[in-house]
C-alpha cells in the first residue's frame, strides 16, 4: 500500500467521523491494518528529509540575500525580484555580446620598423632579379659557345685525326655538363665532310626548325619572345646563322 492510498483511508475516517455502528468499525478497521509500523517509520523518514531539505534550502537563499543585500526579513517577494531582475540581465549581456571584436594595437614606431623591412626586403629582390638575369645572359653564352667548341671539335677530328685537342675538349665539356646539344642528343652523329662543297644552297623546312630550336635555347633570357614562323628578328636571324655554323652550310635563308 502506498502514502497515497494510506492518506486517503485516513481522510474516509476525519470526514466520515459522523459514521456509526459496522460503518465507523470497518474504516477504522482497514486504517489501522494499512497503518503498519514500516509504513508509519517510512512517513516519518520522509518528513525528516524533507524538514532538511527545506533547511538547506532556506540557508541558501540566506546566503544570496545576504550577497545581494536583500531584506532578510521580508517574505522573500524582494529577494525573488531580485534574482529575477540579474536573470534578465544576464539575458540581456548574452544578446549584446553575440560578437567579440578583437583588436590590436601596433605603434608609430613598430609600424615604421615593418616597413622599413619591407623595403629592404624589396630592393633585395631587385637585386636578385638583376643579378639572375645577368646569370641567364651569361649561361645563353656559355651555351652558344658550348655549341661552337663542339662543332670545331668535330672538324678538327675530320681534318687532324691524330690531334688529340678534340678529346681534351669534349673531356672538359664532359665535366662541365657541356657536352649536349641544342640539335642532337649525341656530338658525335654530327660528321660534317669538309671537303665536300657547301649544302644546298636553299633555305628548307628542315634548316629552318633547326633554326627555332636553337632560338629555344634562349628561352631564359629576359626579353625572350616566342619564335614567329616566317620572323626575321635580329634574333632569329642569328638563330638561323648559328643554325648554319653549326651544321657547316651555306647561309642561305629566303632563297
Amino acid at each position: 500500500m502506498t502514502n497515497e492510498d494510506l492518506k486517503a483511508l485516513a481522510w474516509a475516517i476525519r470526514e466520515g467521523c459522523g459514521l456509526e455502528g459496522m460503518a465507523a468499525a470497518e474504516a477504522m478497521f482497514n486504517f489501522e491494518c494499512a497503518a503498519t509500523p514500516d509504513v508509519v517509520l517510512g512517513l516519518i523518514a520522509d518528513s525528516e528529509r524533507n524538514q532538511r531539505m527545506l533547511l538547506a534550502a532556506c540557508m541558501g537563499m540566506g546566503t544570496i540575500g545576504e550577497a545581494l543585500g536583500a531584506d532578510m526579513n521580508s517574505d522573500g517577494d524582494e529577494l525573488l525580484g531580485m534574482v529575477n531582475d540579474l536573470i534578465a540581465e544576464r539575458d540581456a549581456l548574452k544578446a549584446s555580446h553575440k560578437t567579440i571584436d578583437c583588436r590590436f594595437e601596433v605603434s608609430e614606431d613598430t609600424l615604421k620598423t615593418i616597413r622599413g623591412c619591407l623595403s629592404s626586403a624589396e630592393s633585395d629582390i631587385d637585386a636578385l632579379k638583376a643579378e639572375c638575369e645577368g646569370l641567364r645572359e651569361k649561361v645563353a653564352c656559355v651555351d652558344d659557345l658550348s655549341a661552337l667548341v663542339r662543332q670545331l671539335v668535330q672538324r678538327l677530328r675530320k681534318a687532324a685525326p691524330d690531334n688529340d685537342l678534340p678529346e681534351k675538349a669534349m673531356d672538359y665539356l664532359k665535366r662541365k655538363g657541356l657536352q649536349g646539344s641544342p640539335l642532337r642528343s649525341d656530338p658525335a652523329e654530327v660528321e660534317p665532310d669538309l671537303g665536300a662543297p657547301a649544302k644546298a644552297s636553299k633555305w628548307t623546312a628542315e634548316d629552318e626548325a633547326g633554326s627555332k630550336a636553337v632560338y629555344e635555347q634562349w628561352a631564359n633570357i629576359c626579353g625572350y619572345l616566342p619564335w614567329v614562323e616566317g620572323g626575321n628578328s635580329l634574333k632569329q636571324d642569328e638563330a638561323r646563322r648559328l643554325y648554319c655554323a653549326i651544321e657547316g652550310k651555306e647561309y642561305c635563308y629566303g632563297r
